[in-house]
């Protein structure tokens, strides 16, 4: 009997500084702003840098954000497992 295994990878950026320490920029906080204030409620971004995020972390929870921030393509700053 022949036994197959697979070794589960785990994948993160968080070991990259420039991606780990990276800081959200005035555009970021500009639309924090516009969501905080309801001027946007959703926010749909290409970004995978999770810097949006971190704009609106000092204001909401983040259940919140979770909620209201769709990173389109993804994001590099959750560790991920593949095969």
């Amino acid at each position: 009997m022949r036994v197959l295994t697979c070794q589960l990878r785990l994948r993160s950026f968080l070991g990259y500084t420039s991606v780990r320490d990276a800081l959200p920029n005035t555009s970021h906080y500009a639309l924090a702003a516009l969501q905080y204030s309801d001027v946007v409620t959703r926010l749909i971004t290409q970004n995978v840098d999770g810097l949006h995020a971190k704009a609106l972390s000092s204001v909401w929870s983040a259940e919140r954000i979770d909620s209201s921030v769709l990173e389109l393509h993804g994001t590099l700053h959750v560790r991920t497992e593949f095969l």
